[in-house]
Order: C-alpha cells, then structure tokens, then sequence
C-alpha cells in the first residue's frame, strides 16, 4: 500500500547523497578538478575513479526516480496545498539560502586557493538539483490527481509489470532521450554525464521523476516486477558498464548509455527492496541527517582540502582523511544546526507542527512560499531558454 513507509527508500536515499560526497572528494583526485573548481592533487587516483566511474551514469539520475517516488507518497496524506507549501519549504529555502552561504563559500574558498585577488559569486553548486526538482513536483501535481482519480491506466501498467519483462518497456523513454542526447548534442558534446545546465539534464530528471510517480502507484506489481527482474537488472548494468569501460561510450552517452543507466537503477531499487526495507534507529538518524550534511559538505571539502592538497602525506591517506573530515565536519554541524529552531528550515530540517498559528503568519508564509516557487520559476525557465537559444543559434 502506498500508505505504507519504505525503508528501503529512504536507504537508498541516503546511500546515494553520501556517495556524492565521496564521488566530490575523489573529484579532487582527478586531473580535471580544477576545471571544475574543485582543490585539486597533483598525483590522480585512477583506481577509485574506476568505482566512481560505475556510478557515474546513474548517481543523479537515481536521485530524481526517488524525489518523483517521495512525491507520490506524499500525495497519499496530504492535499495539494500542503504539498505544495512543503516542498516548497523543504526544497526551496535551502536552496535560495545555499546561492548566498554555502555555494558562495565554496567557490570563495577555491579561488583564495588558486587566485586570491578575485571575488566568488553567490551560485546553486552542489545544491543545483533543488531547483530541477521544485520545477517538476510543480508540474507533476496535476499528473498525480489523475492518477489517483482514474483507475484504468494504473491498471495498464501494472499489467505491463506484471508480464514477465514488462518493466523493461519503460525504458523506452530513457532510450529515446539517450538518443537525443547523442544525436542532437543536447549535453553540449560532454556526454551522459553532464547533467548540469544543459537540455539533457532537464529531460532526463523529468523523465525519471515521473517514472519514480508512475512506478509507486502500482503499489506492489512495481515491486514484483523488481524483485523478478533484479538480477537482470544487475547482469545487464554490469554488463553494459564494462562494454562503456572498455568502449570509452561515456564521454559520449546514447542509447546505450541510457540503458545501462535504467538498468543499475533498478538493480538498485531491486537490491534495496530485498536488503534494505527494515526500520531502524540508525536509519531514523541518518534519513534527517543527511540533507544538511550534504549541503554542508562542499565548503567544508574545499576547506579541508587547502590544507592536505599541499602536504606530504601519500595520496590515498589524502583521500581518506579529505572524506573522513568532510563527513565529521558535517555531521558535526548538522549536530548544532538541529537543535536551533529557527534555522532549522535552512537546511531542510523541519520543526514539529504547530497546531494553531496565527493568521497573519500563515498568510505570510504563504505569500513567501510563493515567492520562491515563483522565483524557481522564472529563473529556470530564463536559464534554460538561454540555454536553447545557445544550443540553437551557438554562434
């Protein structure tokens, strides 16, 4: 039932924004970090990135599957406006507060490294996905209503997941924008990969974030279908992954890139389902704990990274230590972060509810709600018209 918690969800959830965080030290072990403004080594670390590089196709993606899941369950208990002033809330504030503290900090701390005479601006940085995610829960809504108010294409799709390879037709979709990608350059030439500011990323986020909603309300066919197909799944993921090692597919991308991403993803969701779905004390702390860790994580990186980047220590105790600092740092302040009330909602952290508030105050977080959904909005469609009329007219 969709009232029911998953577990293995919110696991998940936490085991992909923690691999980020590694995925943003072992960046600092990459030759091309300082392409990207990240404190970066002079001896590269090929090994690790081997293991990141598997990640790669999937890591952002995933995140977008679960938000489009989060979203439907949300549904279940709460109307339209509740949802909307949530997620507006829980997504938004962090990352209108993060432009002007965290992003800004992290670029600041970076250029006093490289080019101490110039000045960061406030940016999104790690927190860019916010905005791509607000975007779609906005516009998703309404697909929702039609979900849970019209039986007949539920029960189509659950009769294609219950057919015994009928979960890979939706992957369609994925195969087609993989494509697209590859054939209309909508990742500027970068590859799969190059989820940020570009058409591709767009795409591919809604893409996943509207399966995420349509899989979920089939209720237990969808999660047949996974625990059937799994170890497909896997065997296609792995399989496709060392012909793109081997091949070099990923500076590229396309459809096979695209399939290879559907299929670790729901390898994934499979593996968690079996593995995962158990409720636990540790769970409780680290699904409240991670977001603001990870919104804490990126300064404190570069931070930490300004002092071991430039010392003797070997490169894989670097690496550890960079990780190992990041991770304590930030737990360290989401340790004080939660117990301030009022800052609370700054870094995605919600207070108890209130029962009563007063008028006046509930019409002005109301009023301020809509302001930052209206923000969003029109910075991200301003951002992505410049974005095709760049790819469109690129001279």
């Amino acid at each position: 039932m969709l009232t029911e918690r998953r577990h293995d969800i919110d696991a998940l959830r936490v085991i992909v924004l923690f691999l980020l965080i590694a995925y943003h030290s072992a960046i600092s072990f990459q030759p091309w970090g300082w392409d990207i403004g990240f404190i970066t080594n002079d001896k590269s670390i090929d090994s690790i990135w081997n293991f990141f590089m598997a990640i790669n196709t999937w890591r952002i993606p995933i995140l977008f599957v679960i938000s489009g899941m989060a979203l439907r369950y949300s549904f279940e208990k709460r109307d339209k406006s509740t949802i909307f002033n949530e997620r507006t809330k829980v997504i938004l504030l962090p990352y209108y507060f993060g432009w002007g503290t965290v992003g800004l900090l992290h670029s600041q701390i970076f250029l006093n490294y490289v080019r101490p005479e110039e000045n960061a601006v406030p940016s999104a940085a790690h927190l860019w996905f916010l905005a791509n995610i607000a975007i779609y829960a906005f516009l998703c809504i309404p697909m929702m209503n039609f979900l849970t108010n019209n039986k007949s294409p539920s029960e189509n799709i659950s009769r294609i997941l219950n057919s015994r390879f009928g979960i890979f037709l939706f992957s369609l979709p994925f195969l087609i924008e993989g494509w697209l990608q590859e054939n209309l350059i909508l990742a500027w030439g970068l590859g799969w990969t190059m989820y940020q500011g570009s058409l591709h990323g767009l795409l591919l986020g809604l893409i996943c974030f509207i399966s995420g909603i349509i899989f979920v309300s089939q209720g237990e066919a969808f999660w047949d279908a996974l625990k059937k197909n799994m170890p497909i799944h896997l065997v296609l993921a792995i399989g496709l992954f060392i012909n793109r090692a081997f091949g070099g597919f990923e500076a590229i991308g396309g459809a096979l890139v695209a399939f290879e991403s559907f299929n670790f993803m729901f390898a994934v969701f499979g593996l968690g389902q079996r593995y995962l779905n158990k409720k636990s004390t540790a769970l409780d702390y680290l699904k409240e704990a991670v977001f603001p860790v990870y919104i804490f994580h990126l300064p404190l990186q570069q931070l930490f990274a300004t002092f071991l980047i430039p010392s003797n220590l070997s490169t894989y105790i670097k690496f550890s230590l960079l990780v190992s600092l990041t991770l304590a740092g930030s737990f360290l302040l989401f340790e004080l972060v939660k117990r301030v009330k009022i800052i609370r909602p700054l870094f995605g952290l919600k207070n108890a509810a209130q029962e009563e508030k007063k008028k006046y105050l509930a019409r002005g977080l109301k009023i301020f709600y809509y302001s930052l959904a209206g923000s969003v909005i029109i910075e991200s469609t301003f951002g992505y018209v410049v974005i095709f009329f760049i790819y469109i007219f690129p001279k």
